[in-house]
């Protein structure tokens, strides 16, 4: 895997560095197209540097009521294709 090298100039006291869905549901699902362990790594990299310097972390949790009734129900969207209910620590944050 190669790695993208920028060359940003950013004041950490002015950027937020975003993180969204490092769920454990989320990463226990298959067919992820870049590896769990490498998408965790980059990212525990980029928040521990990020918080070094100043910048805020923003950890994004989106989560919604077991019976699913404060969820968009549009016509774009497909349910999710599972077996079984998701665990009780689908939602939290991995460590």
């Amino acid at each position: 895997m190669s790695v993208l090298t920028l060359d940003l100039k950013l004041d950490p006291r002015h950027t937020a560095i975003v993180v969204i869905d490092l769920r454990k549901g989320i990463i226990r699902m298959p067919g992820t197209p870049i590896p769990t362990p490498v998408v965790i790594a980059n990212s525990a990299r980029l928040l521990t540097e990020g918080r070094r310097v100043g910048a805020q972390p923003v950890l994004v949790h989106v989560g919604g009521s077991a019976d699913e009734t404060d969820r968009l129900h549009t016509a774009s969207d497909q349910p999710m294709r599972t077996t079984a209910p998701p665990s009780p620590d689908w939602s939290d944050f991995i460590r």
